[in-house]
């Protein structure tokens, strides 16, 4: 068997403006096992277990970052705010993709909106599929991903399960990862 072992990998045409070439590496981390996040509605509190690092091998390498998680809040009509942020070993720590603030707005990678289902009272499933982001980190040092949630009315949010967790034909269970690909740039 042959095997082509590269560490850069450019389109003919050359790589495109803002974009990148090929894959170079994959890390993924699934999560299946559930879990509660208790909310202070001043902070946004990591969801730990989506934390997932990657060491680029090439300093002018984006990262393309791919999330997804399963859950429900136990608050009706509200707002579950998500951010993402970027830590590299050694060097800078939570710097956010996506959003930032203006005035007293706080930036977000994503908002969830609580609705109200009428079959559960004050609670609503959610599966979230995060918008797969670009990221330009410069740097050939680990870099972990992390998923922050807030909630300013100090609700809980339950990963991978929903509030009441019933064990019956009726009770979700689910899971949640956590993908990043080194694209060659």
């Amino acid at each position: 068997m042959s095997q082509l072992k590269v560490n850069s990998i450019i389109p003919v045409s050359g790589v495109p403006t803002g974009g990148g070439g090929g894959i170079i590496q994959v890390v993924t981390n699934k999560i299946t096992a559930t879990s509660s996040l208790s909310m202070n509605g001043n902070e946004f509190t990591n969801v730990s277990v989506l934390n997932t690092s990657i060491t680029p091998l090439l300093n002018t390498s984006k990262i393309l970052v791919s999330m997804y998680m399963m859950g429900e809040g136990n608050d009706n009509d509200s707002n579950f705010m998500i951010r993402i942020e970027r830590d590299i070993s050694g060097g800078t720590t939570g710097t956010r993709l996506g959003g930032v603030d203006s005035g007293s707005r706080l930036g977000c990678f994503q908002i969830l909106t609580e609705g109200h289902d009428s079959g559960n009272t004050g609670t609503t499933t959610t599966y979230m599929q995060f918008p797969n982001y670009l990221d330009s980190p410069s740097t050939t040092s680990a870099c972990t991903y992390k998923c922050y949630i807030r909630n300013s009315n100090n609700n809980t949010w339950y990963v991978n399960r929903t509030v009441s967790d019933p064990d019956n034909v009726g009770g979700e269970r689910g899971h949640s990862y956590c993908t990043l690909m080194e694209v060659s740039a």
